[in-house]
């Protein structure tokens, strides 16, 4: 008998490994519907055909716009205010998270006369931030759920955005390469809320900064779906993002034509005066 249990060790371990990976695989399955996507506005608005950042997953974002994209089923539609959430790398409360500047549609969205979209605003489906200065909420390897969670936005939304899989993407994606420490970093989370915005299926809204967003920021949508009746629950309407379509600022800001001015006057400056030495 312990000839024949020594036997079959090798062939339980290698079943409670692949029990082991099928429970990590269905923690990172995306799974709510409709979701919401983010997109670029210069290069794929509708979030169709978009470059992934990095091992096939996030969108790639310049610092000053971004779309979030309804990319649900037939009839799916957002009700009620749509939430826009960022996480900046290293960041806390004393980050000034830049205002909306300006917001337009596009697809088969429409627009109400008195929309708006703006930093902070009033809380909504349980969440909680400043209302004025938008900040919610340091994400960090202590908070065990995805980022909506951590807000405390109804529902768990989409479990692939979590601290881990943010963390390794700024550090490994090309061109950010941003260190957030794995045990006491922490990403600074700052809401925004768009309301008379309603995304129907294949409609998209662009929000545009006041100023930059830093390299190696996420952003991630989150609404209530009209298909369904009720408040946004854990039964079925939520919307939000999964981590394959988050956006994420993989560019730096281009310098104003005035700061190139003047870096050219610095430049003509200097080397007038390492002539002036060698004619001297």
């Amino acid at each position: 008998m312990a000839k024949q249990l020594k036997r079959l060790l090798p062939a339980l371990g290698c079943w409670a490994a692949i029990l082991a990976l099928g429970a990590v695989l269905a923690g990172a399955q995306t799974l709510v519907d409709p979701p919401l996507f983010i997109g670029n506005p210069a290069t794929c608005p509708n979030s169709t055909g978009c470059s992934y950042v990095y091992n096939n997953e996030t969108i790639g974002l310049g610092p000053s716009s971004l779309d979030i994209y309804d990319q649900g089923k037939s009839g799916s539609s957002t009700v009620g205010t749509i939430v826009l959430l960022i996480g900046v790398p290293n960041q806390t409360s004393s980050f000034t998270a830049p205002q909306i500047s300006s917001f337009s549609i596009g697809g088969s969205a429409s627009k109400s006369p008195g929309a708006t979209a703006q930093l902070g605003g009033t809380n909504v489906y349980m969440g909680s931030w400043n209302t004025s200065t938008g900040y919610a909420t340091q994400f960090s390897a202590s908070s065990t759920q995805p980022v909506t969670s951590a807000v405390g936005l109804q529902d768990q939304g989409d479990a692939s955005e979590s601290f881990t899989n943010w963390q390794q993407w700024d550090a490994n994606a090309p061109g950010i390469g941003i260190t957030v420490n794995p045990t006491t970093g922490s990403f600074g989370i700052f809401a925004y809320t768009i309301n008379g915005v309603t995304l129907n299926q294949t409609g998209y809204v662009t929000l545009n900064f006041s100023g930059a967003l830093p390299l190696g920021t996420f952003a991630v949508g989150y609404g209530c779906d009209a298909s369904t009746t009720g408040a946004c629950n854990p039964n079925g309407n939520v919307m939000s993002t999964p981590f394959t379509q988050a956006g994420l600022v993989d560019a730096t800001p281009v310098p104003e034509p005035g700061t190139m001015a003047l870096w050219g006057v610095a430049a003509l400056v200097f080397l007038g005066g390492g002539l002036r030495r060698a004619w001297a």
